[in-house]
């Protein structure tokens, strides 16, 4: 068989490292169903497990922490709420009551 003048390796060569590559997963697979306590986790277990770690965690410093209290600073009763739709008699009206 000829070498491809790139590569250096025959189609028969690049054929045998594509079926070595699906060769050693399958191995892989079948090892891990024989030793699932020793199965290495997926990049997507891994992230789902981490984040629930995170989330457990955070939630414990949370617990920790005491509460705050919501302090609301509106005030229903103000004569200025609304004031920005107010029309130019309404503004001078109440500028005139303020004085």
């Amino acid at each position: 068989m000829a070498k491809s003048s790139r590569g250096g390796k025959t189609s028969y060569e690049k054929q045998q490292m594509v079926i070595n590559q699906f060769e050693r997963i399958n191995r892989k697979a079948a090892w891990e169903e024989r030793n699932p306590h020793l199965r290495e986790e997926t990049f997507i277990e891994k992230t789902i497990r981490e984040g629930k770690e995170r989330k457990a965690k955070y939630q414990a410093k949370l617990a920790k922490q005491p509460k705050q209290v919501f302090i609301s600073h509106y005030n229903p009763n103000n004569p200025l709420n609304g004031s920005s739709s107010w029309s130019k008699e309404q503004h001078r009206d109440y500028n005139a009551s303020q004085k």
